[in-house]
């Protein structure tokens, strides 16, 4: 399964959690060696990372999140969490920039801070500030003006401010352009289904104790592509995907015979679920990953500002706009790029 932009190139990004300070991981060594190559021009900047950022990961006052290129980190970015939000820091390696990692960020940065923030703000050079100010001005922060602390020793640092719903209106926006950089492969779980499962058996599913799904009707050009998986009432999220490694079209009894061990079913249940029927689907997964946390319904809509459908049995995302969405979101909060068809 391709799990980033291309087999190539392949982007991820990271955000560190509580656990990342308590066992002093790789990932938060990383960030601070991020951080530490700015130390020239900001040299405060070690103390400000150590003194207020790890405390803030711990009490999930601050939010860090690490631009990896396979195992190569080429981007950070911090957010402080709170009414007046600050993004702290952003930088991107200068030859991956204009590749709309800076919009991932920004959206990221600002799912962390949305239950809580009223406005944002951040400072920056001046002269970053008129490469990049279109950019900026994107999102809401039309205006500078000189802040009234220095960071810098050899140039004057400027602040930016807008309110956080003008911000989020921005990021709304832009998600469709986003998604149609989605690329076409098949792989992609923009061209692939959205499929609903009971959570009994969705669990079983992530556990790696059901890898063949049953389907009273179901299309054999779905084999090779990625399924959604949507863990339907009363748990009604988002849960993970899988790739359609094999679809088999036969008699209920033969697919028994040969699969039972793989269904995750009793006996009971299956014959409940496939009596009277002549042939069945039976869906093979393989590559099953499970999101850092599920996305429930609710929350997918009101993030989308609009009511978002549970599928009945699947749906194809690339025509379904709601679910295309959403699929793009569920991979964006989550890291995981394997739809974006940009190389970085």
């Amino acid at each position: 399964m391709l799990d980033l932009f291309t087999v190539e190139k392949k982007i991820r990004i990271v955000e560190l959690k509580p656990i990342d300070v308590t066992k002093n991981s790789d990932n938060l060594k990383v960030a601070y060696e991020l951080i530490r190559r700015h130390s020239e021009n900001y040299p405060d900047i070690e103390r400000w990372f150590k003194s207020k950022v790890i405390p803030g990961i711990k009490t999930n006052e601050r939010g860090v999140y690490i631009g990896f290129n396979h195992e190569t980190p080429i981007a950070a970015g911090i957010v402080k969490k709170g009414i007046h939000t600050k993004f702290c820091h952003l930088h991107i390696e200068e030859g991956l920039r204009n590749q709309n990692i800076g919009d991932i960020f920004f959206l990221l940065m600002s799912v962390f801070v949305r239950r809580y923030a009223t406005d944002v703000h951040f400072s920056l050079p001046e002269g970053v500030w008129e490469n990049k100010k279109e950019f900026f001005k994107s999102y809401g922060f039309e205006n500078v003006k000189k802040y009234q602390t220095q960071y810098r020793n050899s140039e004057s640092e400027l602040i930016s401010s807008t309110n956080f719903k003008t911000l989020w209106t921005k990021i709304i926006e832009k998600l469709p352009s986003l998604i149609e950089q989605f690329g076409n492969h098949p792989e992609s779980p923009l061209n692939g289904i959205v499929m609903s499962i009971h959570p009994n058996f969705s669990n079983k599913v992530l556990n790696g104790e059901k890898i063949v799904e049953i389907r009273k009707k179901f299309n054999l050009k779905w084999k090779d592509h990625t399924v959604a998986i949507y863990s339907s009432s009363p748990a009604k999220e988002l849960v993970g995907y899988a790739s359609i490694r094999d679809i088999v079209e036969d008699e209920p009894a033969i697919i028994w015979s040969k699969h039972s061990d793989k269904l995750g079913c009793t006996k009971s249940e299956y014959d409940n679920y496939t009596s009277g029927l002549s042939k069945v689907y039976a869906i093979f997964l393989s590559d099953i990953i499970k999101y850092h946390s599920p996305l429930s319904l609710n929350y997918l809509s009101d993030f989308v500002q609009r009511r978002i459908n549970p599928p009945q049995s699947y749906s194809t995302v690339h025509n379904d706009s709601n679910w295309k969405t959403v699929i793009s979101i569920a991979e964006l909060l989550h890291g995981r790029f394997n739809v974006l068809e940009e190389v970085y």
